[in-house]
């Protein structure tokens, strides 16, 4: 695994796990946009599908998740 690989994993798991406390804290919201194909597959994984609107293009797993709105790359 690169460095780079592992700051992504790592910067990752850091926003799924301050969304999980916010989520916790001060409600869920209604809608979810996702950006970056790991964060949509930990909605996926948390049950929270049903919430999510749109993805980000690199956002292609689970395959349920290219049914969701395109809303480009990030920095392209």
């Amino acid at each position: 695994m690169t460095l780079f690989s592992r700051l992504q994993f790592g910067l990752s798991t850091l926003l799924a796990a301050s969304l999980a406390a916010h989520l916790a804290w001060a409600g869920a919201p209604g809608r979810l946009v996702t950006i970056g194909s790991s964060v949509t597959e930990i909605v996926y994984e948390l049950g929270q599908q049903d919430r999510l609107v749109a993805r980000d293009r690199s956002s292609t797993f689970p395959e349920a998740a290219r049914a969701l709105t395109d809303i480009g790359y990030p920095g392209s």
